[in-house]
């Protein structure tokens, strides 16, 4: 985390994010910033809010090694005109595996999923 950049950035908002939304491809101007978690001490947050395409992502993950992302939040505009509202999506890790994962895709694997709380 200390390696994170702060302050005003340049970077690529995401290539789906990108797609979805019909933006041009390419960098954009943003300001990051590594901040406490407002709810939980175990957590510390990475906000990045990107100034011309109207996103802010915001990912939790826990304060000591090893940094385990615990959830993500991505706030976006969707429509046009004044039909336009914010959404937000977010996701958070209910379980952990320790797994071979790469060796993890047939359907006798398919437990996996609901081990996960995935279905």
């Amino acid at each position: 985390p200390d390696k994170l950049p702060d302050g005003n950035v340049r970077l690529i908002p995401g290539i789906m994010f990108q797609r979805l939304k019909h933006t041009a491809w390419g960098v954009y101007d943003a300001v990051a910033k590594l901040e406490s978690h407002p709810s939980d001490p175990s957590l510390s947050q990475y906000r990045v809010e990107y100034k011309d395409v109207k996103r802010r992502l915001v990912i939790a993950f826990k304060t000591d090694f090893p940094h385990e992302i615990e959830r993500w939040d991505e706030t976006q505009i969707s429509g046009f005109g004044e039909s336009a509202v914010e959404l937000t999506t977010t996701a958070v890790r209910k379980k952990r595996i320790l797994s071979d994962y790469w060796r993890r895709h047939d359907r006798a694997d398919a437990h996996l999923r609901t081990e996960l709380g995935l279905e």
